[in-house]
């Protein structure tokens, strides 16, 4: 279950644009794609984590009006290869991410690619770093009401928290955000740091690393090394639980949690 990475640049802001592609084009790509690395960080074998979570792609949104990065988007969501997805650092609203003067995707675009592939079919993981990405978002319904724009989670697949924990389903989760970002904070460094302690676990070192930690936990962890995060209110949609591993997605459809840490 490989991932995906997107960011965009902005038109006259060098310092951000090096940053978008230090921490998610190369460090949060290597991340993945170093994933069983025997010598690597993780050091993960396919039968603790599954297969092919080492293939990844990440496209740049840059301040052109056409430049290929949403024709890329819809690919890869339409496709086979990708069930997780992190977007950002980007501008965006409740209901569009875009970069400045560049190409932009509505919620309802994202709702139509992710389930181009067939009617049920849904991102595991999401995260949408962008402003306002997750405003309005409380969880209670899903879908789009006639003349709405989906929610973020919701046009991933990602159902409310209280369907997922009563539900015989896969799990799934999306990070998104209620307020904006300050444009000062380097956000695609946290955006990596949420990434690797979800991935790596509580002992991020190598031969130490464990795939069985929540993602609410990995959010946790990552407010506590960055405490601003909290000022963009996170809101982390459907199940809290959800583990980088993909081997026991079939005790967690079954609402078997006991081999979660972190909870």
């Amino acid at each position: 279950m490989p991932g995906r990475g997107d960011y965009a640049e902005e038109p006259n802001n060098g310092w951000l644009n090096q940053q978008a592609n230090t921490w998610v084009n190369q460090t949060l790509s290597f991340l993945y794609n170093d994933i069983y690395d025997q010598s690597g960080l993780t050091q993960y074998y396919w039968w603790d984590i599954g297969d092919g979570r080492n293939l990844t792609t990440c496209y740049v949104d840059t301040p052109s009006l056409t430049n290929g990065w949403r024709n890329s988007l819809q690919q890869a969501l339409a496709g086979p290869l990708y069930s997780d997805i992190t977007i950002g650092p980007m501008h965006g609203s409740k209901s569009a991410i875009a970069a400045t003067g560049g190409e932009a995707a509505s919620t309802w675009d994202l709702a139509l690619w992710t389930y181009a592939r067939a009617p049920n079919w849904r991102m595991r993981k999401a995260a949408v770093w962008s402003c306002y990405s997750g405003e309005g978002y409380d969880g209670s319904a899903t879908g789009a009401a006639p003349g709405r724009y989906p929610w973020f989670p919701d046009a991933f697949g990602v159902r409310p928290k209280p369907i997922q924990y009563a539900g015989l389903m896969k799990k799934n989760s999306c990070l998104c955000f209620k307020k904006d970002w300050d444009q000062r904070l380097n956000i695609a460094e946290i955006e990596a740091a949420f990434d690797t302690y979800w991935v790596t676990g509580a002992n991020g070192y190598p031969g130490a690393c464990d795939p069985t930690w929540a993602i609410s936990w990995a959010l946790r962890q990552t407010i506590r090394e960055f405490p601003f995060v909290e000022d963009a209110e996170p809101v982390l949609a459907g199940y809290q639980w959800l583990i980088y591993t993909a081997q026991y997605d079939e005790d967690l459809m079954r609402n078997d949690a006991s081999r979660v840490k972190g909870k």
